[in-house]
């Protein structure tokens, strides 16, 4: 919970000072806020075609990937693969910091020759090792947000065109069937579209 407090007072500064951070960082609606920068990235990227739309990109998203053309799926694909990979590594420092501290720390208690600053430099190297690979992930979250922001921005009437629904002519009609859409997806309720 201290996490979530830190994210809505630090989300309210973002919010009044920087557009482009807020934007990114953070979802419009303040009750999607997460505990972690990365948790609240994410959540802003898949929060935005349901401000936008009202779709909900989390259901619709495995739907509109095979739609895509190779090129945007290539660009999310290289946008997605940096950020697994700064994760990945990231978990791996932080174990390795973790455990490594703990062999050490071991080694120095039976009175093994490791020296104590050995000891120091494993376990907060492996930390600050993790901590940067953390904040690269979250700016590497913020690219893969908006590419996702921008698959459903071009693509998102390919759905409609595959279920035979025809294209609203306006956004307020448009965010009405996307509505109607998401209860049906969510309940196995039909649409019923005029």
């Amino acid at each position: 919970e201290r996490g979530r407090q830190h994210h809505r007072q630090r989300r309210q500064q973002v919010r009044q000072q920087r557009y482009r951070d807020f934007y990114f960082g953070y979802a419009h609606d303040p009750t999607l806020t997460r505990p972690t920068s990365l948790g609240n990235t994410l959540t802003a990227a898949e929060a935005s075609p349901k401000q936008l739309y009202n779709l909900d990109a989390g259901i619709l998203l495995p739907r509109l990937v095979p739609y895509l053309p190779a090129e945007r799926k290539q660009s999310i694909d290289a946008a997605l693969t940096p950020l697994l990979t700064l994760l990945n590594l990231g978990t791996i420092f932080a174990l390795l910091a973790l455990l490594g501290g703990i062999a050490l720390l071991a080694d120095h208690v039976r009175g093994h020759a490791q020296p104590l600053w050995l000891l120091l430099l494993v376990f907060f190297g492996g930390w600050l090792l993790a901590r940067l690979c953390y904040g690269a992930a979250v700016t590497q979250a913020a690219v893969y947000g908006e590419q996702i922001r921008v698959a459903f921005d071009l693509y998102r009437h390919k759905i409609l065109e595959t279920l035979h629904i025809p294209r609203p002519d306006n956004l307020l009609a448009e965010r009405l069937l996307w509505d109607k859409l998401n209860h049906w997806l969510y309940y196995y309720s039909p649409p019923y579209t005029d």
